[in-house]
């Protein structure tokens, strides 16, 4: 079971992001999604579960440096960043992948095939 973490301020590419996410897993059974109102819920919500986790958050440069700088990361969970044109918001790690926005559905599915991948390589 995978849990999916979510923040973006946009109820419409949220609502896209979910949409997405249920196509992609189909039956809803293995998949739960916990959506936070911001990155400092996204964070608490990531520290308070368990198990295989994957972050989906969006924001400034600053924001998301300001959000890593205060949540550490942990080997058990993948991060999609929804970025709007701003390259190398981190620094290259393989539990980090970059969706540019817009994104279509094969870009999003794409950031998230590499989210599950880094974590099925993790165990």
């Amino acid at each position: 079971m995978v849990s999916f973490h979510i923040f973006e301020n946009d109820a419409f590419v949220r609502g896209d992001v979910i949409d997405i996410l249920q196509d992609y897993f189909g039956d809803f059974t293995e998949l739960t999604i916990t959506v936070a109102d911001s990155l400092t819920r996204l964070a608490d919500g990531l520290r308070s579960s368990a198990g295989n986790r994957v972050a989906v958050l969006s924001g400034t440069k600053v924001q998301i440096s300001e959000f890593f700088s205060f949540y550490t990361p942990s080997r058990d969970i993948a991060y999609v960043i929804l970025e709007d044109g701003e390259k190398g918001l981190l620094q290259a790690a393989d539990s980090v992948s970059y969706v540019h926005r817009p994104f279509t559905n094969e870009s999003l599915t794409a950031g998230i095939k590499s989210a599950l991948s880094y974590l099925h390589s993790c165990h």
